[in-house]
């Protein structure tokens, strides 16, 4: 899940959201104007490659080790 691009999540950032979310599958939902991107790429340094990294970006920016994941839901 790390090493390879970085991903694009739903959630739009809130620098302080985790003290005031809930702590089962906290999702911001609320709109701002940055969303949060996770993860490492091959690009950063070792410590950088986890997928808790947790990073703001304007919703239009693009970077080629940052891409997205898609998400099936099981019918």
């Amino acid at each position: 899940m790390s090493g390879n691009v970085a991903e694009w999540v739903e959630d739009w950032y809130a620098k302080a959201y985790y003290s005031r979310s809930p702590q089962k599958n906290p999702q911001n939902t609320d709109s701002a104007k940055e969303k949060v991107y996770r993860g490492g790429t091959y690009v950063d340094r070792t410590n950088d490659k986890r997928t808790t990294n947790r990073i703001a970006a304007k919703p239009d920016w693009v970077c080629y080790d940052l891409g997205f994941r898609l998400v099936a839901e099981p019918k």
